[in-house]
């Protein structure tokens, strides 16, 4: 058997070691289209020993590497009509393979840049077609860069190396042909069969709850209650928030009775139907609450971070703008504007992004993510202000829609050593108030 460090470790670059696990992706749903009106959000696996040589087709992790995401969608629009893609897990959180490159913002113009590098590398002779080409609904681009535009969270489970070689053998012997249908055959039907694979009846669909359909919450649910039962399994939960960016903000996952319970678009019409409204606010309460950042907080994989210590990080932040009124008009959407407005995106063949912005005196070029904002190539004074507007965004937010404390700790390092290379570039006056605190560190 194979195991080592959680999940968390493999997110955040202390990947390396044999492993094997097994997580249930939950992802928040967007806040557009089909997914506005059901709340249902997204299910997928992923497989920390598993890698894919194509999306296509699996084998076992090399050393080093941390292993994909197999992902079922209605429509890839790719050239073969397959019911499962699989991608390495740093490209389908952030876009990129090494998580040292992970964007700080997140801007549409930057995450189609990351999807046409995605598609060039990984989808070579399996999107020709126009509608793979061009169309922004094919589903093969919600395989990348999902941070961008959701919440997601993780429910992780040790596996062992035997189990992967059997999934393995088993998933690319059998035909993968789409049979996608919204009722029976969705993506929490596929993730339900993946986790069933590997533990036999660990997780159903809740349908008293769903009204006879599977849902991600309702196979979520279902499989927390087995692994938490398990004790061998070594259960956690990782939550990655929605990347400050200019995307609107996910929503929280719904079952079909707790949506008619709690949303505002559906209470209003039940209260006109009040015996179906009573059926179901009593189903949800007696069957069907499963609250995925509660689930978190108790079997967390990170460190949520106590109150007082964001308190600390907020009271340094007011301390680094008392001086700089201009500062403080500074936010995400600002940064948004500007950028996607006025500024040309450019991902490197490393996976690496720059932005760069029309100036009166030509154009100044700033790093956009964690590797290169700091570089002698990017702007000192955008890259401050790209880590302070992120920093801003992240302190404002509520628990459910911020990052790891270590997450935030490792990016604001970033803008304290921003805040040095600002200042040493400054003038004399400048320097004067350009002081940023270190208690945190």
């Amino acid at each position: 058997m194979r195991s080592g460090p959680k999940l968390l470790l493999v997110v955040f670059l202390l990947c390396g070691a044999m492993r094997a696990d097994l997580g249930l992706i939950l992802s928040e749903p967007l806040p557009s289209g089909f997914s506005k009106w059901t709340q249902s959000g997204h299910s997928a696996v992923y497989l920390s020993n598993v890698c894919a040589d194509s999306p296509l087709h699996l084998r076992l992790c090399h050393d080093g590497e941390n292993g994909a995401v197999i992902s079922n969608y209605s429509d890839f629009k790719e050239d073969l009509r397959v019911e499962w893609n699989a991608v390495p897990l740093n490209v389908f959180l952030y876009g990129v393979e090494d998580a040292s490159l992970r964007p700080l913002y997140a801007s549409r113009e930057l995450r189609l840049a990351l999807q046409q590098r995605f598609r060039t590398i990984y989808l070579h002779g399996l999107c020709s077609r126009d509608a793979c080409l061009h169309d922004l609904e094919a589903n093969w681009r919600d395989l990348v860069a999902e941070r961008f535009v959701r919440g997601i969270y993780i429910f992780e489970v040790k596996t062992s190396l035997e189990q992967d070689e059997r999934f393995i053998a088993e998933f690319n012997s059998r035909p993968n042909v789409n049979r996608y249908s919204g009722f029976r055959n969705n993506c929490a039907n596929f993730a339900l069969r993946v986790v069933n694979f590997y533990f036999p009846h660990a997780a159903h669909g809740d349908r008293l709850n769903d009204f006879g359909v599977v849902s991600p919450k309702g196979i979520s649910r279902s499989f927390a209650h087995y692994a938490a039962r398990h004790k061998e399994l070594n259960y956690r939960v990782l939550h990655l928030a929605q990347m400050p960016g200019d995307f609107p903000a996910s929503a929280e996952v719904r079952s079909a009775t707790e949506l008619a319970f709690r949303s505002k678009r559906f209470i209003l019409p039940m209260l006109w139907r009040t015996h179906e409204f009573v059926l179901f606010s009593a189903t949800y309460l007696l069957t069907g609450r499963f609250n995925p950042q509660k689930e978190f907080e108790h079997h967390a994989a990170s460190a949520v971070g106590a109150p007082e210590q964001w308190n600390a990080y907020r009271s340094e932040y007011e301390h680094l703008l008392s001086d700089d009124a201009e500062l403080r008009k500074l936010s995400i959407p600002k940064i948004a504007e500007e950028y996607d407005q006025h500024a040309a995106i450019d991902v490197d063949s490393t996976g690496s992004s720059w932005v760069q912005i029309p100036d009166e005196g030509g154009a100044r070029r700033v790093g956009l993510d964690a590797s290169n904002v700091l570089s002698t190539d990017s702007d000192h004074e955008l890259a401050y202000r790209v880590l302070l507007a992120k920093a801003a965004a992240e302190l404002k937010s509520s628990a459910r829609n911020r990052e790891s404390l270590a997450d935030f700790e490792r990016d604001w390092k970033l803008l304290q050593q921003s805040q040095l290379a600002r200042g040493e570039n400054a003038s004399p006056a400048d320097n004067a108030t350009a002081t940023l605190t270190s208690n945190q560190q």
